[in-house]
């Protein structure tokens, strides 16, 4: 009677945390649709821009900060997003394990490090690690341009400081959405700016008349390329943090579904035994009686 009484308690938890993980699942694939839409919408303009930067900076590379290439770099800024919940299975994990090897491989080439944290998941895991976090943020639940603008003004403040406070490489770790059961974890040096590839031709040649002056020109567009580069990092993280909750939620859906066939199985042998006994001792008695 305990052993059935044990199994039915397991049951019912098991059921109300079916109840949860359903509901998280439901909760988190709104979320998905949501975050996945801003984050298409978003991709044809930042690919164009890369487009435009890139004809604009082909060729020799124009006098400007933020193209502005160090010899020896002596210390490297390392952005590091990730999610402010858990419950997302090894998104968070993947994000910290790829910061900490961005970290590991600039501290090998002889870079001080200084690390920029969004999220409070890759926060608390990297102070786990006895890392020191120089600008700790969380992670807005629905990202805004503005969001991009505020981290950009900071790391452009930091890159074109004076050599005591400056940083001569601004390397941003966030996940990168391919498809719904892959988001890995990329690294992308957004300070300096790099010129964009781009598959393909570029138009400009020596030729090209640019009116106002490339310079000009280049002066207006690349803080805004790379606030849109560093948007674009926020929704796609954002994005795959949703992907990964919702399918970590499915999954302990399914096990808890399978869990509860498993228990109820069990229950029923139990059962059947429980009945088998008693009718055995009643057979037995009324024999005895006779």
């Amino acid at each position: 009677m305990a052993k059935i009484k044990e199994i039915r308690n397991r049951i019912k938890s098991v059921k109300a945390t079916h109840k949860i993980t359903r509901t998280m699942e439901m909760v988190a694939a709104g979320r998905m649709k949501r975050a996945m839409d801003r984050m298409v919408e978003a991709r044809p303009f930042v690919d164009g821009f890369a487009d435009v930067v890139g004809e604009l900076v082909s060729g020799d590379l124009p006098d400007h900060d933020l193209l502005a290439t160090r010899k020896e770099p002596k210390r490297e800024a390392v952005v590091i997003m990730s999610s402010n919940r858990g419950l997302c299975g090894a998104f968070n994990t993947n994000l910290v394990r790829k910061g900490l090897d961005v970290i590991r491989a600039a501290r090998a080439e002889g870079r001080e490090v200084e690390i920029f944290t969004v999220g409070k998941k890759v926060t608390s895991l990297l102070r786990f690690q006895g890392e020191t976090i120089d600008e700790p943020a969380e992670m807005p639940d629905r990202p805004s341009f503005a969001d991009a603008v505020a981290l950009c003004d900071k790391l452009v403040a930091r890159f074109t400081a004076s050599d005591g406070e400056r940083v001569d490489r601004v390397t941003v770790v966030s996940a990168k959405y391919e498809t719904a059961l892959r988001q890995p974890p990329t690294s992308q040096q957004v300070l300096p700016i790099a010129p964009p590839e781009s598959d393909t031709p570029t138009l400009a040649t020596d030729a090209t008349i640019y009116s106002p002056e490339r310079a000009e020109i280049l002066a207006k567009l690349l803080p805004l390329y790379l606030r849109s580069a560093v948007f674009q990092a926020f929704l796609e993280t954002s994005c795959s943090e949703q992907v990964a909750r919702r399918n970590a939620m499915k999954s302990a859906t399914e096990n808890a579904e399978e869990m509860t066939k498993n228990l109820t199985r069990n229950l029923n042998k139990a059962r059947q035994a429980q009945i088998t006994s008693e009718l055995a001792e009643i057979v037995g008695g009324a024999q005895a009686l006779e």
